[in-house]
């Protein structure tokens, strides 16, 4: 069934400015850089790291095809931030240059935001690119001093972008509460679009996956990256109290900067490994999630909702499980509440065994499983990406 014309941006030069570390894969930003790649010439600049002048010439990445770039230290003594700044200004500015001089008969250029920490890709913009502020989370920090300076770089960002999409309703109205600022001027309005999820994977055949599940027990199982999102007090809690259960957790273990850093997650996490009815296992390939998905009885998005990046949120692999036709239970995550049909919301231990022993007790009805799949198509990466490009042509 498909779920969009193909009506995307097409012969344009996009730069998406990336913050995430190497060994961390920004779903999200890889899957809009996979779509729009197919019409387009898109150009990721790594700002987790920088080359020198030297390494640069050498490597003579200037004028190649190399589509991941990384910011030239023109300057010395990087080790100063407002050097480190300045270097990757000026980066940003003659990358512009270029590429303009590069791809001189296309028309469209694009800086496409998805990082408030990445203003300085924008402050010495050329007059022929275009600025889209694409939200997809709602970025903190655990320390006052950095927290202030990114509501600052958000307001900066809404201000500036020719562009705004935002994902969810509950974001949106996060978002509209910067623009009761007096001082803010927006040049456009902030537009909804769906949210993103990967149909095109899940919709081939998929390969089998190769763990050997636990029997002769229900399975409520997670698949995501295991990191200080997660409730630990809760799922400790749900898997010590509730023995007739086995509870399956898959993904790579992860730093989450958004959140607090919390070492006792750490210590919750291994003791939570050595019990008889939780299984743990790490990064799988991810052409078999639909395949682990289906062995689940029930899929949980546990995150730790005191955290604004938690609440706030619009968690992808609710699509992934809606895909695959499964029941979902999560903590109170806003934008998740009107999705009841599909969705149990608890807030604590009692609330998740309740919810649990109620979605076992029936089968889940093929109805859902279908209205399911349909919003998860409704919520693919290219139905997005032709929403986007419904409100750039106008």
């Amino acid at each position: 069934m498909a779920y969009y014309k193909q009506e995307m941006i097409k012969n344009s030069v996009i730069i998406i400015p990336n913050i995430s570390n190497e060994d961390q894969v920004c779903d999200f930003l890889m899957q809009t850089k996979k779509v729009l790649d197919k019409h387009n010439f898109v150009y990721i600049v790594d700002f987790f790291g920088s080359q020198t002048l030297k390494d640069f010439f050498k490597k003579n990445t200037y004028g190649s095809e190399v589509k991941y770039l990384r910011p030239i230290d023109f300057l010395p003594l990087k080790r100063f931030k407002f050097v480190n700044d300045l270097n990757k200004l000026l980066y940003f500015y003659f990358l512009q240059i270029h590429l303009s001089i590069k791809h001189r008969t296309l028309k469209n250029f694009y800086i496409w935001m998805f990082f408030p920490q990445l203003i300085n890709s924008i402050k010495l913009k050329l007059p022929n690119w275009k600025v889209i502020f694409d939200i997809v989370d709602f970025h903190t920090s655990n320390n006052s001093i950095l927290n202030t300076i990114l509501d600052q770089n958000k307001k900066y960002l809404l201000k500036k972008s020719d562009y705004i999409f935002v994902i969810s309703n509950s974001l949106l109205k996060k978002y509209k509460n910067f623009v009761k600022d007096k001082n803010i001027k927006l040049k456009t309005e902030i537009k909804l679009v769906p949210q993103g999820f990967d149909s095109e994977s899940f919709s081939k055949q998929n390969l089998k996956s190769k763990i050997i599940f636990p029997k002769g027990k229900p399975i409520i199982g997670f698949i995501g990256q295991i990191s200080e999102r997660l409730d630990f007090d809760l799922i400790s809690n749900l898997v010590k109290g509730n023995l007739n259960y086995n509870f399956v957790f898959i993904g790579p273990k992860h730093h989450e900067s958004n959140v607090p850093e919390n070492n006792l997650h750490k210590a919750t996490f291994a003791e939570l490994c050595e019990q008889s009815n939780f299984f743990y296992y790490g990064k799988q390939s991810r052409n078999t999630i639909a395949s682990m998905i289906n062995n689940f009885d029930i899929c949980t998005i546990p995150y730790d909702v005191s955290f604004d990046f938690n609440k706030y949120s619009y968690p992808m692999k609710m699509f992934e499980y809606f895909y695959v036709g499964k029941p979902v239970l999560t903590t109170p995550i806003k934008e998740l509440e009107r999705f009841s049909d599909f969705v149990k919301i608890g807030k604590n231990s009692k609330d998740w065994e309740s919810s649990i022993r109620d979605l076992l007790s029936k089968p889940w009805p093929t109805e859902k499983i279908l209205k399911q799949r349909e919003i998860a198509l409704e919520n693919s990466w290219e139905n997005k990406l032709e929403k986007i490009y419904e409100f750039i042509k106008k």
